[in-house]
């Protein structure tokens, strides 16, 4: 069985609309979806609609959500600011694994 990881712009495409395409990675057989619970976090910071935060609440049933890393960096990853991990905001998402 293959493992895909989700990021959080996968998790946000997938639940922006409805019927969007990337949520066919849903429906791919054989596959363990993974995402963490920083990047459930994001999408969800960044999903503006009851119906979309909606929409990510059922794309999340099936995935396993793992504990997000909180060591640093290394040194030879360089990210700009705005995608740094940010270990201040308390994350709301639940970890849980199905």
């Amino acid at each position: 069985m293959d493992t895909v990881f989700l990021d959080a712009s996968v998790l946000f495409s997938a639940a922006y609309r409805s019927g969007a395409l990337v949520a066919k990675l849903w429906r791919l057989p054989e596959v363990r979806l993974v995402s963490s619970a920083y990047a459930v976090d994001e999408a969800t910071c960044n999903l503006g609609d009851v119906d979309q935060r909606a929409r990510l609440a059922e794309l999340l049933e099936p995935v396993q959500i793992v504990a997000t890393a909180i060591t640093p960096l290394p040194d030879w990853v360089m990210l700009p600011d705005k995608d740094k991990p940010n270990c201040k905001r308390p994350s709301r998402a639940m970890p849980r694994t199905f």
